[in-house]
């Protein structure tokens, strides 16, 4: 059974990264509430691995959640290099979506632009 825990580690990467990058200037809104875990089991999809994942909160799950959204970093992602867990965070970041004069959330998808803008910092093989 996966075993789920809120990362302060991962929230510090989070944080230092919205503050930095002028690409997520709209995340510095305090209402834009963002969770940040791990979890101890490795996640596939199609057969792939999954280093991490964004997800919206649902709005029924609010009133029991005080956040927007929660990203959260499978096992085989836990034992990255401090710098890789950066790109991949900034990757994960790269999905929020919040509109800040509507107060609207989005999850924004996998896009060109996204991949072009990682590739171009780090190369193709960024995640190792």
């Amino acid at each position: 059974m996966a075993v789920y825990k809120k990362s302060e580690d991962l929230a510090k990467i989070g944080s230092k990264l919205i503050e930095e990058k002028e690409v997520f200037a709209h995340l510095r809104n305090p209402s834009c509430r963002i969770a940040y875990q791990e979890c101890d089991t490795s996640k596939t999809n199609n057969g792939k691995t999954v280093y991490a994942d964004t997800e919206k909160v649902k709005d029924k799950l609010k009133a029991l959640l005080p956040y927007d959204f929660i990203i959260t970093f499978y096992g085989d992602s836990l034992d990255l290099s401090e710098e890789t867990k950066e790109k991949l965070m900034y990757h994960e970041l790269r999905h929020v979506g919040f509109e800040a004069e509507t107060l609207k959330y989005s999850i924004i998808p996998h896009d060109i632009e996204d991949f072009k803008d990682v590739i171009n910092q780090w190369g193709v093989d960024w995640i190792v």
